[in-house]
């Protein structure tokens, strides 16, 4: 946090001839002090590493929530500024790009080059294979102190990925050693949206199938225990009773074959049906994906009453065990 502080206050010095100070606080992450052409402004301040559609919605409530508010990352994508500003969300980039609009002064400069971040750079906890492990990881707590080998046979990948994942979490400062045969999760929440981000961007078109459409109604279908399971938003109309799905997302270890003769699936490349691989070891006989995927689905969606029934899901199934 503090090195992206220092960059952008250095950045807006250099980039833009903009004074910058910040103050460390209780609320969120601190008070970035702007001082531009003789006028000091102050914000309240929020440090992400970076921003994608899933973030929108906390970002939105903290803006209610605070004066003067704030969102500082390393990098922001461009629909997402853009979005921040249709809703005049002030933020900072740590190259100097900035978005502030108070009373009448507006402050918009989106011409700084972002550097790209190179200090995850080789971390095999974010590859796709790294993901897989960390996924069940991140579902199975106790599964972290077990032996490199259960951890193997658990996720289903060679024994010699296991050190490489493990340390790459502790290279990032997610998992922490507390004794000689005790490992501890820490800023596990910031470790979830880092997951989230790279599984949407790294594993996820990996494992697409495909689009299908249904023949019959979606609530009249039986998957088969353990081999296929709902994600998305049938998951999320199943787990809160709130949406009424839409779009239909599957995981599955079925063949296309299985799937179009026992559950009526037709092939079609409009389908409202997206079919994934299953990539992890699923022994639970639950209709739905566990709740992480059920989260991550949802929340990354251009939808308010997706995002909202993920946020249910999260303060209901995930909140209680960070």
């Amino acid at each position: 946090m503090e090195f992206i502080i220092q960059q952008l206050t250095q950045n807006l010095i250099d980039n833009n001839g903009i004074q910058a100070y910040w103050e460390s606080g209780r609320d969120l992450d601190g008070i970035l002090f702007l001082n531009t052409q003789g006028h000091e402004l102050s914000c309240i301040i929020e440090i992400k590493q970076e921003i994608r559609q899933y973030q929108l919605e906390s970002i939105r409530l903290n803006n209610q929530k605070y004066e003067n508010y704030m969102i500082v990352a390393h990098r922001i994508f461009p629909e997402v500024k853009k979005q921040l500003r249709k809703q005049n969300i002030a933020y900072l980039e740590e190259s100097g790009n900035l978005y502030l609009s108070r009373g009448e002064k507006l402050i918009w400069i989106d011409t700084n080059k972002v550097k790209p971040d190179t200090k995850s750079t080789g971390n095999r906890a974010f590859t796709k294979t790294g993901l897989k492990v960390l996924f069940q990881l991140l579902i199975k707590e106790n599964l972290l102190n077990k032996t490199h080998r259960t951890i193997a046979e658990t996720t289903n990948v060679a024994l010699g990925n296991i050190p490489q994942v493990i340390n790459g979490l502790k290279d990032t400062g997610f998992v922490l050693r507390l004794n000689k045969r005790e490992l501890i999760w820490d800023n596990k929440k910031e470790l979830l949206e880092r997951w989230m981000t790279e599984y949407e961007t790294t594993l996820k078109p990996i494992i697409f199938r495909g689009k299908f459409k249904f023949r019959k109604d979606w609530q009249e279908i039986e998957f088969e225990d353990n081999e296929t399971l709902w994600g998305g938003e049938p998951a999320g109309d199943i787990l809160t009773q709130y949406l009424r799905p839409e779009k239909f997302t599957i995981y599955t270890k079925e063949s296309a074959n299985n799937l179009i003769r026992k559950y009526h699936l037709v092939p079609d490349k409009n389908g409202n049906v997206e079919v994934y691989d299953m990539f992890w070891e699923n022994k639970e006989t639950n209709k739905t994906v566990p709740y992480l995927l059920v989260y991550a689905d949802l929340i990354s969606q251009d939808n308010k009453r997706c995002r909202e029934t993920a946020q249910m899901i999260f303060d209901e199934y995930i909140q209680p065990n960070l």
